[in-house]
């Protein structure tokens, strides 16, 4: 492979270090090569080392006409050096109705599914469709679970409280309608009526500062722009118009700083990255040392303030990379017959002796002395070009040095918070947040794709019978598959934990009262349980269930919420509706379907006796007594471990005699036959494997009721003794 390709090689791999060595080698044996160059540009640059990064491009400029394009790799490397303190200084306090992404009055408020809540243009803009919050994807167009749509309760509360700005935005809006039709002077006309009418809209100024610019009124496009960045000194768009307009202006320095100061707060800003390559490219164009540009640039007291060794945070460790190269060539110029390039293994990771095969670094590598001031600091040069002295001159006070020093100094602006907007206290009422299912205050508002709010509860009680809004009726089947855990919409949220403390406190206390009923079972003997009335069910056995009623999705659900995760199961009785015995079932799966319906996973727990029959939000409840069994001692106790030892023998052995093909179900469904214990009362429901036989012998159930109803072991076996002998003497 020759050197070329391993060079190439090298970058694609992103072994940067690597590939400037091999570059070094490639000028050294070929000469001056304008792909060479850029190559070892683009190394320095991804590298970090800007400053040698900068030398070889302007370099590889004096040798030929280079697109701007070839300066991505560096514009990107500058771009996460400056991004380094990004979302450092944005303002957190914007108010409560303020959007995050333009930090102005909420627009058209859209809740995405994630609980965020955007403009709706904001949303629509984004490159990538996701929150800029928490990265919750979303769609703008496509499933209807993911279209944009307005929340209907915020813009209620925005129109009540805020008409001046909405009337201003609607008159922006259509500003911004004249603009696409290419009507500028329209469109200035309306942003300016927009100001009038709310004067603290930054965006507005943003958009007559934009309208100014398409016009080439620089001049007043950069008054508002300036206006913007002082109202909102977070908000990377208005120093985007700030160096649009100073650009037009022609004052590219300064442009380069507010694009800077642009990319710092968002480093994804494409169009300032675009931008700023564009003033980099122009700087580093060769210029004619009699030229009036070349002049002015000379004398721009912005040059003579900065230097490019303060450019970026590893300036100090480049100023004495600087310093030794310098001292290594002052030696090599005392021995200038001594040159024989230092053999590198390109099969090992050892890099190349930068200080004596890096031609372009000792061509623009600035000599400093410690006594030298920076007025006496000069680079050298190989007179190469015509334009070389005026290029170095240039280069000796860069513009690249604004990028860190400008905006590192500014870094206390930019952190102090921009304005927000905050509700008249006079007009807030508690009707304004109010569920219209309950007809009380919100409780974990959660916002449906068809813009409407509720209670997250309500809403799901309202699903379980119908998979529809329950005011617009738009279908919500999408929305409630893929959006199991419904998120709050934060900023009602915080309104009302703002405004409505008082309130909101009483609120989730109520809420907390209803899951404590649901729970109490859980915490004391005798209390009132939920009951589900569908088939009998065996201490320790698993109990498996598809849940489809809606009564019984809500109870299965405030079991869950409640964190108890167990309710009653009883068979049903002709005369009671349920069963006078029945037993705990506790939840250790739970699966959702996608239309609402659920699969669970249960298994046995204490058994109960039934005492008052209730109801409770449509499903059945019941206030029980838990049974335990009585303990036998003395000789009871031996003779009840003697008796629990044959029937447990004598019921093994009916299982194993079982065809295999029964032997395999009974396991698949209820587990393997469990082991003896060596105490049957150790547990207050008796020995695990009594159960266990009571559940796959084919017996009444009405004859497993009255077993399970017994609280005296002994019994138990005697009837499980019985049935096993019977089972027996059936012929096979």
């Amino acid at each position: 492979m020759e050197l070329e390709d391993l060079a190439t090689e090298a970058f694609r791999r992103s072994n940067f270090e690597l590939a400037s060595d091999l570059v070094d080698r490639l000028l050294e044996e070929r000469g001056q090569n304008i792909e060479f160059l850029l190559m070892k540009g683009d190394s320095l640059a991804n590298m970090g080392r800007l400053n040698e990064a900068l030398s070889v491009y302007s370099h590889a400029f004096r040798m030929g006409d280079i697109s701007s394009d070839k300066l991505h790799n560096f514009v990107n490397a500058l771009v996460k050096n400056l991004s380094q303190n990004a979302g450092r200084y944005i303002s957190k306090d914007l108010g409560k109705f303020s959007c995050c992404v333009c930090r102005g009055l909420l627009s058209k408020p859209t809740t995405l599914l994630c609980g965020h809540t955007f403009c709706k243009s904001c949303v629509e803009h984004q490159s990538k469709r996701s929150c800029v919050i928490c990265k919750f994807p979303y769609s703008s167009s496509g499933s209807k679970s993911k279209k944009m749509t307005l929340d209907v309760t915020l813009s209620e509360l925005i129109l009540k409280y805020f008409p001046s700005e909405v009337n201003s935005q609607e008159i922006k809006a259509a500003g911004n309608e004249l603009f696409k039709l290419g009507r500028h002077s329209e469109a200035q006309e309306k942003y300016s009526l927009a100001i009038k009418t709310a004067p603290g809209d930054h965006l507005c100024l943003s958009n007559r500062s934009h309208a100014y610019n398409v016009q080439g009124l620089y001049k007043e496009a950069l008054q508002d722009a300036v206006k913007v960045c002082q109202m909102r000194p977070d908000w990377a768009k208005g120093f985007y118009r700030k160096g649009t307009a100073l650009v037009g202006l022609e004052r590219q320095e300064e442009g380069m700083e507010a694009f800077s100061r642009c990319l710092t707060l968002d480093p994804s800003f494409h169009s300032a990255k675009v931008s700023l390559t564009k003033v980099l490219h122009t700087f580093l164009q060769p210029v004619d040392a009699s030229s009036l540009k070349a002049n002015e640039l000379q004398r721009s007291p912005i040059f003579n303030k900065f230097h490019l060794d303060d450019v970026v945070s590893d300036g100090q460790e480049e100023s004495s990379r600087v310093e030794e190269v310098a001292a290594e060539e002052e030696k090599e110029d005392e021995k200038k017959d001594e040159s024989s390039p230092v053999k590198h293994n390109l099969n090992t990771s050892r890099t190349l002796d930068r200080r004596k095969f890096s031609p372009v670094d000792r061509k623009y590598t600035k000599k400093r002395l410690p006594s030298q001031t920076d007025e006496q600091f000069q680079p050298i040069t190989d007179g190469s070009s015509p334009h070389t002295e005026n290029q170095s001159k240039r280069f000796k006070k860069c513009p690249l040095s604004m990028l860190e020093s400008r905006v590192s100094g500014e870094k206390e602006q930019v952190a102090k918070p921009g304005p927000g907007y905050k509700i008249p206290l006079d007009i807030i009422e508690k009707a304004d947040f109010e569920c219209s299912l309950c007809l009380r205050l919100f409780y974990q508002p959660t916002t449906t794709p068809c813009g409407h709010t509720f209670c997250r509860g309500c809403l799901d009680r309202c699903l379980d019978y119908s998979q529809a809004c329950p005011l617009c009726k738009q279908s919500l089947t999408e929305y409630q598959a893929s959006n199991r855990e419904k998120k709050v919409t934060y900023t009602l949220l915080d309104l009302m934990e703002t405004y409505l403390p008082s309130d909101y406190t009483e609120r989730q206390l109520i809420h907390r009262k209803e899951l404590e009923q649901v729970a109490s079972h859980a915490f004391q003997d005798g209390g009132t349980i939920p009951v589900f009335v569908c088939t009998l069910a065996l201490p320790t056995i698993p109990c498996p269930l598809h849940v489809f009623e809606p009564r019984y999705r809500l109870m299965i659900r405030q079991a869950m919420e409640s964190g108890a995760r167990q309710f009653g199961m009883c068979v049903a009785d002709d005369e009671n509706e349920f069963a006078e015995y029945g037993c705990m079932l506790e939840i250790n799966q739970l699966e959702y379907l996608p239309d609402g319906r659920c699969v669970l996973g249960t298994i046995g727990g204490r058994r109960f006796k039934v005492l008052e029959r209730g109801m409770r939000n449509g499903y059945n409840t019941a206030k029980v007594e838990f049974l335990k069994d009585t303990v036998a001692e003395g000789d009871a106790g031996s003779e009840l471990r003697a008796l629990n030892h044959a029937v447990y023998q004598q019921a093994r052995t009916w299982f194993v005699n079982l065809p295999i093909y029964h032997q395999t179900r009974i396991v698949d469904h209820f587990g393997p036959m469990p082991q003896q214990a060596s105490d049957p009362q150790s547990s207050f429901n008796g020995p695990h494997w009594h159960w266990w036989v009571l559940a796959i012998l084919p017996l009444h159930p009405r004859v497993q009721l009255s077993i399970l109803s017994k609280t005296i072991l002994k019994e138990r076996l005697k009837v499980l003794e019985l049935s096993l002998t019977r089972m027996t003497n059936i012929p096979s």
